[in-house]
């Protein structure tokens, strides 16, 4: 069976040097070592008579027996081996051909070694042969003294890398299985948590679900002693009261609607407006639309009285020159569009529709505006552009919720000083006018935030024109000369537009303004800035 080497033959290797075979020569050192079986760095006169005989020098016992008992007076019987090495090289070794056998020269000065010795005389040749001897083989025994120690530290370094790496192979699985372990904890924690958190949504659905099941029984029995409590009240009812009621729950559901539009109608048909069942269906209407067709004309009777709960009537897009004084009748009425007709004349019975909001009068040929504008209190848009207009009222301003007028494209001449009483105003739209100038108390109007005068005729600002909510000014096309002192109180102001003016000079106090993100000043006289 083979063996590994050890540590030590390979750290012998490492250091170049090799195991002796038995073909080499043997040196004392190795004999010596080979015959201490003890160990203990002593040979008896056994162990050195066949050290010497293995030295390949025979010599008869009486003569080896003397020689050890001359080296060995102290009694011990016993001698080290550097008193063997000294016996063997100046008695009883054959110098010379030891001397040979390991290539020294014999001709060579030892100077250096004997000239302590000198003294005593002149020393023999074959002492002198003995003391190179002695000096050749403690050369070699301090070579091989240095070379294993050397074995022997390489011996321990690998000895110590091999436990280093055992110990780091070691240290690796712990750290392994104490990550493992950790892992496994964590996923056990979050297998936990997502537990819980399952356990804690299940037990909210459930008690959402009862919520949901209590307020549903509730409802339930609320709508069933409702329904109790309204079956009781019609028994005690009259028919008037009965018939309230249900205008009332007609007018708060807004969900009736009648859509007529784009039917190339040239007259509404009798059907619609007569007999008991249109009666009731007209009575109904929320949502009445009529545009887009080719009317001239609406009924005179029976057709405006009957819709009394209608909220929004389009009769936008057709060819109505006049509309009926029944109009007057929809009390309920909130949109009203007859924009795109006909029309020279706003019809009076619209001053009576107290909850209008919205009221849509463009593109008609209206000259003219009735001063009767105190009846729409409600009213928050009005837009009557493209008309022939060229005076407004004072009684425009009595509709104090008035939020945004549009009367762009007319041939208005000047705005009525009243306007600043239009406080809630947001949008003011009048480009395309004759406008020349504009009220001096306009800045009283501290809600608007959009302003259009472009296309008319201005020439100043007034000095008071402080619109501190300001977002968008449009003077383009006007014959403006320059801009006036109030642009410092326009703090909010977003967009301004100055084109095709007279402008020579702008306020350096248009750079204050911090707000501003685009200014439009080309065609003008500007020279500096």
């Amino acid at each position: 069976r083979t063996l590994d080497r050890t540590e030590f033959e390979i750290a012998l290797m490492m250091n170049n040097i090799l195991i002796p075979d038995d073909n080499e020569v043997m040196s004392p050192v190795d004999v010596f070592i080979l015959n201490d079986f003890d160990s203990d760095g002593l040979i008896d006169s056994d162990q050195f008579g066949h050290c010497v005989r293995t030295l390949g020098h025979c010599r008869s016992e009486k003569r080896l027996h003397c020689i050890i008992s001359d080296v060995t007076r102290n009694g011990t019987k016993k001698i080290s081996y550097d008193t063997f090495k000294r016996t063997w090289c100046l008695s009883l070794a054959d110098c010379y051909s030891e001397l040979k056998k390991r290539s020294i020269c014999t001709h060579i000065s030892v100077v250096s070694m004997i000239s302590s010795l000198r003294s005593a005389g002149a020393l023999s040749f074959k002492m002198k042969h003995g003391y190179m001897l002695l000096n050749a083989i403690d050369n070699r025994d301090k070579i091989s003294s240095e070379a294993y120690k050397s074995a022997m530290e390489k011996a321990v370094k690998i000895r110590m890398e091999k436990i280093g790496k055992k110990d780091e192979i070691k240290r690796s699985k712990v750290k392994e299985l104490a990550s493992l372990s950790r892992f496994t904890k964590q996923e056990e924690a979050c297998r936990k948590k997502k537990r819980i958190f399952l356990i804690k949504q299940e037990q909210k659905e459930r008690a959402k679900a009862r919520v949901e099941d209590r307020i549903a029984k509730e409802k339930l029995r609320d709508a069933q002693q409702k329904a109790k409590l309204d079956q009781e009240r019609l028994i005690s009812m009259s028919s008037k009261e009965k018939g309230e009621m249900r205008l009332k729950e007609i007018r708060t559901s807004g969900s009736n609607t009648l859509i007529l539009k784009n039917r190339n109608m040239r007259h509404i048909s009798e059907e619609l407006y007569k007999g008991h069942e249109s009666h009731v269906k007209l009575a109904q209407l929320v949502f009445l639309d009529l545009s887009g067709n080719q009317l001239k004309q609406l009924p005179e009777l029976n057709f405006f009285f009957q819709l009394c709960t209608l909220r929004k009537l389009d009769i936008s897009c057709n060819m109505l020159s006049w509309i009926p004084g029944e109009l007057s009748n929809l009390k309920s009425l909130e949109v009203l569009r007859i924009d795109d007709n006909k029309l020279r004349a706003l019809p009076h019975g619209i001053f009576s529709l107290s909850r209008l909001v919205h009221l849509d009068v463009s593109r008609n040929s209206i000259i003219t505006l009735p001063d009767s504008f105190e009846g729409l209190r409600s009213l928050k848009i009005f837009v009557a552009s493209f008309n022939c207009i060229e005076d407004l009222p004072p009684s425009i301003t009595t509709m104090s919720s008035i939020k945004m007028i549009d009367l762009s494209c007319n041939n208005i001449g000047e705005l009525p000083d009243e306007m600043c009483l239009l406080v809630n105003l947001v949008k003011a739209d009048f480009h395309h006018n004759s406008i020349t100038y504009l009220p001096d108390n306009i800045g009283f109007l501290s809600q608007l935030k959009y302003v259009d005068f472009s296309f008319n005729k201005i020439q100043f600002l007034p000095p008071d024109m402080g619109l501190k909510e300001l977002h968008i000014l449009k003077l383009d096309n006007n014959f403006i000369m320059e801009l006036t002192t109030c642009v410092k109180q326009w703090s909010l102001l977003l967009d301004l537009h100055l084109c095709h003016n007279q402008i020579c000079r702008i306020d350096p106090l248009i750079g204050k303004l911090v707000s501003l993100q685009r200014i439009k000043a080309s065609a003008n006289k500007i020279e500096m800035l």
